[in-house]
């Protein structure tokens, strides 16, 4: 920690001085113990002192939506909600809506369907490193439709999309000749899911090829049902929506109550210089706050440019009286991003640092 003196009379009189590690205090000390002598006989000038401070890092759990969760420094885990992905026969065989349960030769039906599953809310896009896929199957036909009767075999594919690129994220074919849905039956597949570039959202689809078969009942109101069910997702950006939303609080000490009240005397006002480093490009307003045991908190508030920047608060002798030299005293730091933000890319482990430094004007001489 180093103090700073600038100014004084024009004898050309200025002074440093070092002192060990510490907030404010160390500075503080070696000024009361003489290691920078404050003169008596001189006339009075103000002096400015920088007493750098402590970093407060402001993590990003506050900017995540409700379903992604940070796991360590390497990745997001992101919940997605399953959905359902399902069609009447009479969608895919349009004859077979007037029959009505009639037990007939089944004719050959070929189609598809899908249906859209989101990522949670706020998430715009992933990054995916890994992850799977579950496909729940269940055949509410009058028949099974890959294995239909004698030798004929059918086939489904499964597919997993992203939304709204398309790119295909899980892909399988289930035949007949390895499989059988019979009706009421049900299979469940689990794919994993091929890393890269995710969407706001998902979409299922069912590719449906089916060959005639034996006679069975055909009712147009019968569904055929495929859940979608996506597991624990691990990526390595997240994109988010983050408007409007608060940063969890973050404090650190400002002094240790070792401060020589003749230099407390001597304050007549003081600024905190903060620099942040601000790696989520959006602004923010920021709250900082003094506080100390047993005094009324002092409270002030700065906007951070997306790109950070440096900002200073103004204080008076007496306010910063109430908290400098004072035991457990702390400065604090709360965020909230600016309600017209864009989106914000979150990477794990990463977060906004901010440096804080006072500047202390003094009296000296006289």
């Amino acid at each position: 920690m180093s103090a700073a003196v600038t100014g004084g009379p024009d004898n050309g009189f200025r002074r440093g001085c070092h002192g060990g590690p510490g907030f404010l205090s160390g500075a503080f000390m070696i000024l009361a113990l003489g290691g920078c002598d404050i003169p008596t006989s001189l006339p009075a000038w103000d002096s400015t002192w920088e007493i750098p401070g402590d970093s407060v890092r402001l993590e990003m759990s506050g900017l995540l939506p409700a379903g992604v969760i940070q796991e360590g420094d390497s990745a997001f885990v992101v919940t997605p909600s399953s959905f359902m992905v399902r069609a009447a026969l009479a969608d895919l065989c349009s004859p077979c809506a007037a029959l009505g349960g009639i037990v007939v030769p089944k004719p050959a039906i070929q189609g598809s369907f899908l249906d859209h599953g989101a990522l949670p809310r706020d998430v715009l896009g992933v990054t995916l490193r890994s992850g799977s896929v579950e496909f729940r199957v269940t055949n509410g036909l009058g028949f099974d439709p890959i294995r239909p009767g004698g030798a004929a075999r059918g086939s489904l594919r499964l597919v997993l999309r992203s939304h709204p690129d398309g790119r295909i994220l899980a892909d399988t074919l289930l035949s007949g000749a390895q499989h059988a849905l019979p009706p009421g039956g049900s299979l469940l597949v689990t794919i994993p899911l091929r890393p890269g570039e995710v969407g706001s959202g998902v979409v299922g689809e069912v590719g449906f090829d089916s060959p005639a078969g034996n006679p069975a009942p055909i009712r147009g109101t019968d569904a055929f049902e495929v859940e979608v069910v996506p597991r624990e997702l691990r990526v390595t950006e997240a994109r988010v929506d983050a408007r409007g939303r608060r940063l969890d609080p973050t404090s650190v000490a400002i002094g240790s109550g070792d401060i020589d009240q003749g230099i407390l005397d001597r304050m007549q006002s003081g600024r905190l210089r903060l620099a942040v480093d601000n790696p989520f490009g959006v602004g923010a307003e920021l709250t900082v706050r003094l506080d100390a045991p047993g005094r009324e908190g002092v409270q002030r508030e700065i906007r951070v440019a997306p790109e950070g920047g440096v900002s200073a608060l103004d204080y008076s002798g007496d306010e910063l009286r109430g908290f400098l030299g004072r035991e457990g005293a702390r400065w604090t730091v709360i965020g909230v991003v600016d309600p017209e933000a864009g989106p914000v890319s979150m990477r794990p482990g990463a977060a906004a640092v901010v440096r804080g430094s006072f500047l202390l004007t003094l009296t000296v001489g006289g």
